[in-house]
């Protein structure tokens, strides 16, 4: 009987752009332009990074939400949501997967956090962060990246 086992992760990619997270404001969400596509390669999960170089000093009990919006049936828009602090067009992310990714709570020059495998079924999705660290994202060096993952038998 074949074994099932976990297949090497896909190289990291970026979930944003290089700038685009860049000064994000407290308890503001920001929605990725690109498309992250399972559909043909099933992968099974994915995986993310957030990470910024420059200095911040999170407040309270600081995190980011990083969010999976899915493709709507009518395979060109996604679940409602907008960019920017009006909580009421952001995206509900507890109706989609999400992962919170908790943050140290220090003036720091850098953080680096990693997710968990989220379960995702093939699609076509768009990333989303929520801010929720208390203070503005640093001016510079804001990245998410994400990996996907895949299932074998051996």
């Amino acid at each position: 009987m074949p074994k099932l086992r976990w297949s090497a992760p896909t190289a990291w990619a970026d979930a944003f752009g290089s700038t685009n997270l860049d000064a994000l404001a407290a308890n503001s969400v920001k929605i990725s332009t690109t498309t992250i596509d399972t559909r043909a390669t099933r992968e099974f999960g994915i995986m993310f990074e957030f990470t910024t170089t420059s200095t911040m000093s999170p407040t309270g009990a600081a995190d980011v939400v990083v969010m999976l919006l899915p493709v709507s049936s009518d395979g060109t828009n996604y679940v409602d949501g907008e960019d920017g602090t009006t909580v009421a067009n952001q995206p509900v992310f507890v109706n989609v997967p999400h992962e919170v990714l908790g943050l140290r709570i220090k003036a720091t020059s850098a953080q680096r956090v990693i997710s968990q495998m989220i379960p995702v079924p093939p699609g076509l999705y768009k990333a989303a962060l929520l801010n929720r660290s208390g203070v503005p994202l640093p001016a510079t060096g804001n990245m998410v990246k994400y990996s996907l993952v895949s299932q074998e038998t051996a």
